[in-house]
């Protein structure tokens, strides 16, 4: 699968070897620290609200910091980033704030002394209290949610905002030093006190969900250009138009109606060129995992005989299994498939309940297997047509946020995203079910067009439609059921293009989407 500019891990070696700061634009969150973590001694270190531990450092001692004024530089992608060398180097002259959360700065990477802990969820509400100006560069596990933390930091206006490349994975590489035991935190005011229980009241949620200035607009055409329909997980971060699953999702659940309607299994054989269709007819396919998934697959793979080799050769590793997943040896392949369709090594909630609860989803577990073992495939085959993501944290989504348009969907229509994660509140499940309505009946009917060539048996379009509408309204209830069952729900509807908000419904519980 390609290496995309949003996956820092695979970078590590490359990046981390280099001397020169790295770069990673963005555009937006803001954040202030809750406390420092002073472990380093430089003038310069924050003093408020102070976290106070005993830690012990590991790693040899940082360097003095370089004389000279601080300078990002960009990456390729366009955005700012500075490896783990360079902030080593440069620790005394920028603020180093950790995004992670408060149990991940006890584990076994520790944390950077002097960095200041400002938590994802908290980071824009105390963003206030820093300069827009000075250098600030932002840390987590391995670099995804640092970049979704300073793209809310440029929208903040703040105008030197890096992320480190690779995050704490990359500082431990390079082994430098990290601050390791329990974490106290004192001196917490009111003011900060917000920030370490996860916002999630009803005024804070309809406020963000209300506020204009946080909608990012994509065209329906866009969507189907790029191929790339996100999964509803909020731990996406970014602003998305989600549907359970996303592509790999709705696959399995056309698949799976395709069945319903003919009253006959699809061919296994048929999902590999059916799949392949249909990303070069819709231009990208999208799949996720989590880190979570990974770290079970390796440890899995660090006890099989058939693994020895690349075991040896250190790839096997928490840190180094995304990379080997996204492109392993070919005569290994087989081997490895075999273990990325089992439910604990898928990192999609939702095909992992399909696969679990398969009578459920009114899937065979057969076909959602095969339909997430050639997504693989095809990434390792044509890279350029699998956009594939690997998510991390949590599911510690505080809402069900449905979005509705008020007008009928079109290519040119043009759809509101929202972030499923904002440093004002926790993480939301987004889903537009009018949008993938949309997209889900442009998926059938490539489906009924192109049956025959793909070794599917053409059904009857109208009775197949039917069938695809009430399938999937029975698997995203089915998987909000298990995902969200108490969590509240609340209605976007979209009047000229200001968002009217409705709710909370409550909780789904077993009620139907």
């Amino acid at each position: 699968m390609a290496r995309s500019p949003a996956s820092r891990r695979e970078r590590l070696t490359s990046r981390t070897r280099g001397s020169s700061a790295g770069a990673t634009a963005a555009s937006g969150l803001g954040a202030v620290a809750l406390a420092a973590l002073v472990l380093g001694a430089c003038s310069s270190s924050p003093a408020s609200n102070a976290v106070s531990a005993t830690p012990v450092a590991v790693g040899r001692a940082l360097p003095q910091c370089a004389p000279g004024a601080v300078e990002f530089s960009r990456a390729p992608g366009g955005a700012l980033e500075v490896d783990a060398r360079w902030l080593a180097a440069n620790h005394c002259r920028v603020r180093i704030v950790d995004v992670r959360q408060h149990a991940e700065l006890e584990g076994e990477l520790g944390r950077i002394a002097r960095s200041e802990w400002a938590p994802l969820e908290a980071l824009e509400t105390h963003a206030a209290r820093w300069s827009t100006h000075e250098p600030i560069v932002l840390v987590d596990r391995s670099g995804r949610r640092a970049s979704h933390a300073q793209q809310q930091l440029v929208g903040l206006g703040f105008q030197r905002v890096a992320s480190l490349t690779g995050g704490m994975l990359a500082w431990r590489s390079e082994g430098l030093p990290a601050a390791l035991g329990a974490v106290a935190i004192a001196g917490v005011d009111e003011a900060t006190s917000e920030a370490i229980e996860p916002v999630a009241g009803v005024d804070r949620v309809r406020t963000r969900l209300a506020d204009p200035s946080k909608i990012q607009w994509v065209t329906v055409a866009s969507i189907l250009g790029a191929g790339t329909e996100q999964c509803i997980d909020g731990r996406a971060g970014g602003p998305i138009v989600g549907t359970p699953g996303g592509d790999t999702g709705e696959l399995a659940l056309a698949l799976s109606a395709l069945e319903h309607t003919a009253r006959r299994e699809v061919p296994i054989a048929a999902v590999a060129p059916t799949l392949a269709a249909y990303a070069q007819g819709f231009g990208r396919f999208y799949m996720h995992t989590d880190v979570h998934a990974l770290t079970r697959l390796a440890n899995v793979l660090m006890e099989d005989p058939r693994f020895a080799q690349a075991r040896a050769e250190g790839r096997l590793t928490p840190e180094t299994i995304e990379a080997f997943v996204r492109q392993p040896p070919v005569e290994l392949e087989g081997a490895l498939l075999e273990q990325l369709t089992r439910p604990e090594h898928v990192g999609c909630g939702h095909l992992r309940l399909m696969l679990e609860h398969p009578s459920e989803y009114g899937a065979r577990r057969e076909l959602v297997e095969a339909v997430v073992r050639e997504s693989y495939r095809l990434g390792w085959a044509h890279p350029e047509l699998l956009s594939f993501a690997v998510l991390e944290g949590e599911h510690e989504e505080s809402a069900v946020v449905r979005v509705w348009l008020d007008q009928p969907i079109h290519a040119y229509t043009r759809v509101p995203t929202f972030p499923a994660a904002s440093g004002e509140s926790t993480a939301f499940f987004v889903a537009h079910p009018e949008v993938s309505a949309f997209l889900r009946r442009e998926l059938g009917s490539f489906l009924v067009e192109n049956a025959t060539e793909l070794g599917l048996r053409a059904p009857d379009v109208v009775p197949f439609q039917h069938e695809l509408e009430a399938l999937a309204d029975r698997q995203v209830a089915a998987t909000l059921r298990h995902l969200a069952r108490e969590v509240p729900v609340y209605d976007v509807h979209m009047r000229s293009g200001v968002p009217v908000v409705s709710g909370p419904s409550g909780s789904l519980g077993c009620r139907s989407y």
